[in-house]
């Protein structure tokens, strides 16, 4: 495989503690400003979450009451951890399996029925995007691209 044309390589470009700390606090204030409760709920109740390892193992049963640490490392993309990441994942592999052909009843375990469930999910996919990608800096709406915030 080639080298990722650095355009659209969205790896943080910047090693200064004052971006980093920026890039940071933007990427909180976007997460900040999601309403996505119903979306974890409806998460939950999907995967059996009580059930999940994280659960278990972690005592992490409530992905509405976890929280997403946001980092902006050198030479890194932008990142989450928390249940915003979880969240994306999981609805990624739904769709994923969705747009795959598999039969609707295997695709979240045959438990995502209608256009509102596939819209109430979504916006965990949207919410880490625009979180992790497209944040408000210095006042203005920015896109971070090649790990840069442009004005």
């Amino acid at each position: 495989m080639g080298t990722m044309d650095p355009t659209f390589n969205p790896v943080i470009t910047d090693d200064s503690a004052a971006f980093r700390q920026q890039a940071v606090q933007a990427m909180e204030k976007a997460r900040s400003q999601l309403h996505l409760d119903e979306s974890y709920k409806l998460l939950e109740q999907i995967t059996h979450y009580q059930d999940s390892p994280s659960c278990k193992e972690k005592h992490q049963c409530s992905l509405i009451d976890a929280k997403d640490t946001f980092s902006a490392n050198y030479q890194q993309e932008p990142g989450v951890q928390g249940p915003l990441k979880v969240g994306n994942s999981l609805v990624d592999a739904f769709t994923l399996q969705y747009y795959e052909g598999f039969p609707m009843d295997q695709v979240a375990w045959g438990k995502i029925n209608t256009d509102r469930q596939w819209k109430v999910l979504s916006k965990l996919k949207n919410g880490y995007q625009d979180s992790l990608f497209y944040l408000t800096y210095g006042g203005a709406q920015c896109r971070c691209a090649a790990g840069e915030i442009y004005r």
